[in-house]
């Protein structure tokens, strides 16, 4: 059963290139007859059992509003991004409340943790480029990588879901897979 409750981070990949589903090393497959072949075959992974496309459809919805959530410490308001980030020069970044929570600890944030990264082509924010990085923590997703599902959103349309192997080999330098509790944006 999927959580009801959402977690999203966006992230910060580790490469300029956007991943795609292919770079993900347990994407969800489905035979000719349309079932989900890698449970029918015994899959070993435990994400083998959601759907990436249901989950950024309801990563969406559960983000519907983050405007409004609190920016995420150390990221108030839209902030120049660090240093080879391929995220472009500006971004704001804002947690959902479970997220928060634990936030400023060392350990793993909670399920349903979602954090989300918006990216900016003015310092002041009055120029969004439409794009927005999401990270959802979902128990079972994908415990190798923190069970956080990743999703890049253009314009309301998920272009990359799952566990990218770019978003996934940048962010597993940060704690609980989330590098913007450590790196915080260049003093201005």
């Amino acid at each position: 059963m999927r959580p009801v409750l959402f977690t999203l981070l966006l992230a910060a990949c580790g490469t300029t290139d956007e991943p795609t589903d292919t770079d993900r090393a347990d994407t969800d497959a489905t035979d000719d007859a349309g079932t989900d072949s890698a449970s029918d075959t015994g899959g070993t992974t435990d994400s083998a059992t959601f759907s990436d496309a249901e989950l950024a459809a309801d990563l969406l919805t559960a983000i519907d509003g983050w405007e409004s959530w609190t920016s995420a410490p150390g990221w108030d308001d839209v902030q120049p991004t660090p240093p080879r980030s391929p995220h472009g020069s500006f971004v704001e970044i804002r947690a959902n409340a479970t997220a928060l929570a634990d936030w400023e600890g060392t350990g793993d944030l909670a399920a349903d943790s979602i954090v989300v990264k918006a990216l900016h082509d003015a310092a002041d924010g009055s120029d969004p480029t439409g794009r927005v990085y999401a990270m959802w923590k979902v128990p079972g997703y994908a415990p190798e990588t923190g069970d956080w599902f990743w999703a890049v959103f253009d314009d309301g349309v998920a272009t990359t879901t799952g566990a990218p192997a770019g978003c996934t080999g940048c962010h597993g330098t940060g704690t609980d897979y989330v590098r913007a509790r450590e790196d915080r944006p260049p003093a201005q």
